[in-house]
């Protein structure tokens, strides 16, 4: 869907893109909101952050504050990780195969839509809700979904033994 996303105003405003950047901001903002004025604190933003750069660098990334706001994209995304979201990404399908109960494809097919219906969530609502809730809500949400695989992904021998011994 990234095709069909348009671009970031504050992107166009740093590629010297200024009426694409209008036209950008009058499409995300309601209809009244100062969008003029908006792009004006855009481009003088992105103007100290070129002057910015080309004093410091990126050593400026690692330095008083900055320091602190890299530590926690930093963080963010080694807990993206380190989570193993991208395994049961991975092998969900092969994991729901042998816990049986629902088909491979349906799963795929259910875990895609979710995927697709979270996306738009996040495009409709990131201006209303931003970012910090949308991140904490999805971490709540991914960490609810392993718990289930987990849970039901563990088969016990002993309740392989019990369910032999009374079903026939």
């Amino acid at each position: 869907m990234i095709w069909f996303q348009p671009e970031s105003p504050r992107w166009l405003v740093q590629q010297g893109r200024i009426d694409e950047a209008r036209r950008s901001l009058n499409l995300f903002r309601k209809q009244g909101h100062d969008v003029e004025g908006e792009l004006q604190q855009i481009i003088l933003s992105a103007e100290l952050e070129r002057k910015s750069l080309e004093k410091a660098g990126y050593r400026q990334c690692f330095r008083g504050f900055s320091r602190r706001r890299t530590l926690i994209v930093l963080g963010s995304n080694f807990f993206l990780q380190a989570t193993g979201q991208a395994f049961v990404s991975l092998y969900g399908p092969i994991i729901v195969g042998q816990i049986g109960g629902i088909e491979v494809f349906n799963y795929t097919l259910i875990s895609a839509s979710v995927g697709f219906v979270g996306y738009l969530f996040v495009l409709a609502l990131n201006d209303k809700l931003g970012r910090r809730a949308i991140m904490i809500g999805g971490s709540a949400v991914q960490a609810i979904s392993m718990f289930l695989v987990a849970g039901l992904g563990q088969v016990s021998s002993q309740s392989k033994e019990v369910t032999s011994r009374h079903c026939c």
